[in-house]
């Protein structure tokens, strides 16, 4: 039986995965510093964000290949506010 909270996990995913560059590895690095949807990703500070990424990084060495730049997740940010 799959949990209901993998199934939230996945759906998360999804929906961060429709914005363009985030495939599953970053939309896995988003969720785990908390971002759990593209209108909440919508509202964050790309600053911030990075910071976060970077102590995950830190915590977590094997958990992506390299870490995004400022300038990809303020396009990720971008994208988010236009995707309804």
């Amino acid at each position: 039986k799959i949990s209901e909270k993998l199934i939230d996990k996945w759906a998360e995913h999804a929906d961060l995965m429709r914005i363009g560059g985030v495939g599953p590895e970053y939309s896995e690095v988003l969720n785990e510093i908390g971002v759990d949807s593209v209108k909440e990703f919508a509202q964050r500070n790309p600053s911030n964000t990075l910071d976060r990424i970077m102590k995950l990084d830190k915590e977590k060495p094997d958990m992506f290949r390299r870490p995004p730049t400022l300038g990809m997740i303020e396009k990720w940010i971008d994208e988010a506010k236009k995707i309804k």
